[in-house]
C-alpha cells in the first residue's frame, strides 16, 4: 500500500496583535502632569473603588468607576460602568467616549489623559497658567508697579514729602501683592492641584499699574477740558479694575466655571463700588477731604479755556447755595443742639 504523504499546511497569516499597553496620566486642573502610571493589559478600570486598576483618590463620589477598553473599531475608549454616574468629556457629560490622547476626561473630579505608546508628542512651546502670562513675568511686573507707585507720587509730591513716604508705599505694595496672591494661590491649589503663586503675583502686578495709570488719566483729561464729573466718580475704576482682576485670577488661572468666575467678580467689585461710594457720599461736604488735581500737569494740556473776573464773581453768587445744597442733611428726630447755652 503506498504511503499516503500529505503535504503541509499553509501558514496561517500571522496578525499583529493590538498592543495593550496604556499610560494613564493624572494632571492638575491646568492640564499639567501630576503622575504617570503604566499598565500591560486590557480592559483597565479607573475608580474610586479598591477593586479599581487604578484607584483616583476623591470623595466626591464613592461610586465613579469607568473601564477603559479597545473596540470593534480598534480605537480606545473609556466607558462608565452600569450604575455609576456619567464622567465628563470634551463635549459634556456622556457614558462612553472615544479616546483622544491629546485630550483628558474627568472622573470623580480628577482629571486623566489616556495614552499608548504609539502617541507622538508634539513640540509645544511651553506657557503658563495663562496666555501672555509666562513664569517669569513678574520679574518685571513688579518692578513696574513699583516704578509707576514711585512716578505718581513723586508728580504729586507738592510739599516735598519725606524719602519714608515712598518706601512705606513700596512695602504697602509689596504687602499687597503677597496678600493677595497668596490667597488665590490657595485657591488654585485646592481646585487644581498647582498654586501658580508668581502668575497671580504677575497679574495683581499688572492691574496695579493699570489703576495708577488710568487715574493719572482721567485726572489730566479732567485738567484739560475742566470736567470736574470726571473726578467726581473717578474712584469707580478701582472697583472696574478690581472686577476684572478677580475674573483673571479666577476664571483664567484658577480654572474656575465661568459663572463661579461672574458671581466673583460681581461680588468683589460690587462691594467695593459701594464701599467707595458711600465713603465719597460722606466726605462730599467736607472741604478737607478733597485732594482732587494734586499732580501737578504742564500748562500746555489745558484745553478749556480759563474764566475772566466778570465770570468769577458771577459764579461766586451762587457759591453759597451750592455749599448748602452739598451739605450732608440731618437725621430726622430731636435738634439738642442748644441745649446748655443761655
Amino acid at each position: 500500500m503506498d504511503e499516503v504523504i500529505t503535504p503541509p499546511a499553509a501558514p496561517l497569516a500571522t496578525v499583529e496583535p493590538a498592543d495593550n499597553v496604556v499610560f494613564v496620566e493624572v494632571l492638575d486642573k491646568h492640564e499639567a502632569l501630576v503622575s504617570r502610571h503604566r499598565f500591560d493589559q486590557l480592559p483597565l478600570t479607573l475608580g474610586t473603588s479598591y477593586r479599581s486598576d487604578h484607584i483616583i483618590e476623591s470623595e466626591a463620589n464613592a461610586t465613579a468607576n469607568v473601564t477603559v477598553s479597545r473596540g470593534e473599531d480598534g480605537a480606545l475608549w473609556v466607558i462608565a460602568a452600569d450604575g455609576a454616574p456619567d464622567f465628563w468629556a470634551p463635549g459634556g457629560k456622556t457614558r462612553r467616549w472615544r479616546i483622544d490622547p491629546s485630550r483628558s476626561f474627568i472622573v470623580a473630579g480628577q482629571r486623566v489623559r489616556v495614552r499608548t505608546r504609539d502617541f507622538v508628542p508634539e513640540a509645544v512651546p511651553k506657557q503658563g497658567a495663562t496666555r501672555g502670562i509666562g513664569p517669569r513675568t513678574w520679574l518685571w511686573a513688579v518692578p513696574l508697579a513699583l516704578l509707576t507707585f514711585a512716578v505718581e507720587t513723586w508728580l504729586g509730591d507738592i510739599d516735598g514729602e519725606r524719602t519714608a513716604i515712598y518706601v512705606s508705599g513700596a512695602m504697602g505694595i509689596i504687602a499687597f501683592l503677597a496678600l493677595w496672591s497668596g490667597a488665590w494661590a490657595l485657591v488654585s491649589r485646592l481646585t487644581g492641584r498647582a498654586s501658580h503663586f508668581l502668575s497671580h503675583v504677575a497679574v495683581a502686578a499688572l492691574s496695579v499699574v493699570v489703576v495708577f495709570v488710568l487715574d493719572y488719566f482721567l485726572d489730566t483729561l479732567a485738567f484739560a477740558f475742566n470736567l470736574s464729573i470726571i473726578q467726581r466718580y473717578d474712584w469707580a475704576i478701582v472697583s472696574i479694575v478690581m472686577a476684572a482682576l478677580v475674573w483673571c485670577h479666577s476664571y483664567v488661572i484658577s480654572r474656575t466655571h465661568a459663572r463661579t468666575a461672574a458671581l466673583a467678580a460681581v461680588l468683589i467689585g460690587g462691594a467695593l463700588f459701594a464701599f467707595q461710594g458711600i465713603t465719597y457720599y460722606n466726605q462730599r461736604g467736607d472741604l478737607a477731604s478733597t485732594a482732587t488735581l494734586s499732580v501737578l500737569r504742564p500748562p500746555a494740556l489745558r484745553v478749556a479755556s480759563g474764566s475772566n473776573i466778570e465770570g468769577f464773581f458771577k459764579d461766586a453768587e451762587a457759591l453759597k447755595a451750592r455749599a448748602e445744597k452739598s451739605r450732608p442733611e440731618k437725621p430726622d428726630g430731636l435738634d439738642f443742639g442748644g441745649y446748655g447755652e443761655d
